[in-house]
């Protein structure tokens, strides 16, 4: 019987919804990449998902156009970036942000524009110009799925419990929320 042992275990996903694992094995003889469909469906993925559309539709004060959509989804991310810089610096920041947005881009294919700026100001001003120029069903999706997506990457670094008391400061409460619709 071979044995395997577990060198590294991460989560990548495929879409904004469905990650999945990946873990490198090693065996005698060599290593292997192991690649197992993972949805992430419990019930705190679903609670940082709704503290994260609670957060949006706050700083959108309830309207649904994409101008308004971008704007939110900025005062949303300065936070995110503010607490996050000191533990795993500017630069981490950054790089989860773009893998986050090249991530999305699956599924929101002109979030690949977005992900080409280089610093960090040009590339917030790429993300608001493409929500800022989507339908408002799709513009709030989006920047929902990109902020899910960074939560989640950033999760599987860190840990749900770690990032949960970083980020956890940054979500709109429960009782401070206006619905988010779209306008269509």
């Amino acid at each position: 019987m071979t044995e395997y042992v577990v060198l590294m275990e991460s989560v990548a996903p495929r879409s904004p919804y469905t990650p999945i694992t990946m873990g490198i094995l090693w065996r005698p003889g060599g290593c292997s990449l192991d690649l197992r469909a993972s949805p992430m469906t419990t019930n705190h993925s679903a609670a940082h998902r709704e503290a994260i559309r609670r957060t949006l539709a706050h700083h959108a004060r309830g309207a649904g156009n994409p101008g308004t959509i971008a704007h939110a989804t900025l005062t949303t991310w300065r936070p995110v970036a503010a607490r996050l810089a000191p533990i795993i610096g500017t630069g981490g920041v950054d790089v989860l942000f773009k893998r986050s947005l090249h991530l999305t881009s699956v599924a929101y294919p002109w979030f690949a524009v977005a992900a080409e700026g280089w610093d960090d100001a040009a590339l917030l001003a790429s993300l608001e110009a493409c929500l800022v120029d989507r339908e408002d069903k799709n513009a709030v999706e989006a920047a929902q799925a990109l902020l899910v997506t960074f939560y989640e990457l950033l999760e599987s670094m860190l840990g749900e419990s770690l990032t949960r008391r970083l980020l956890g400061p940054v979500w709109t409460p429960e009782s401070a929320t206006p619905c988010l619709e779209s306008t269509q």
